[in-house]
């Protein structure tokens, strides 16, 4: 049934449909990438890929694929890596901000049941507070922290 379509769309308007479509098709996926890159860069590297792109544009398509193809493969290589390193730090830094976030409340409630400390309505509201930033269902890591106190705390009197 595709194929048909496609017979009867090249039979209707010929070759150059076709090659206009694909032409249309690589102008899209340049411009995305482009414009990607440019956000990530500056105005200059528009400017100058342009120029270059334009410039290359002249050698020939059999030249110009040999040659852009592996600079875009290493350009691709880098850029995956970078995201790898950007998504590895990230996650880093989330189990970093969690770690710290839950010695925050164990401070905070040891102070509920350590006589020698106050524990203040400012200290509940905090402790609320940061059960509501974690990572973790709220209710679950308050009950969780808590007991850990309490279990502390009564290993400590016995």
């Amino acid at each position: 049934m595709i194929a048909g379509a496609g017979s009867n769309l090249n039979q209707q308007f010929g070759l150059p449909f076709l090659g206009g479509l694909v032409v249309s098709i690589i102008i899209t996926v340049a411009t995305c990438i482009l414009y990607a890159n440019v956000k990530l860069v500056s105005t200059r590297f528009l400017i100058a890929t342009v120029v270059i792109g334009y410039a290359l544009s002249f050698m020939g398509f059999r030249e110009l694929v040999s040659i852009i193809y592996p600079i875009f493969r290493i350009y691709w290589l880098c850029d995956a890596t970078d995201i790898g390193y950007c998504v590895d730090k990230r996650k880093k830094s989330n189990i970093q901000g969690e770690k710290f976030l839950r010695r925050k409340m164990i401070r905070l409630i040891t102070k509920k049941y350590d006589d020698n400390q106050e524990y203040t309505i400012g200290d509940k509201e905090e402790f609320h507070q940061l059960g509501e930033d974690s990572i973790v269902d709220t209710q679950s890591i308050k009950i969780d922290i808590k007991d850990l106190v309490k279990e502390e705390f009564n290993d400590d009197t016995r």
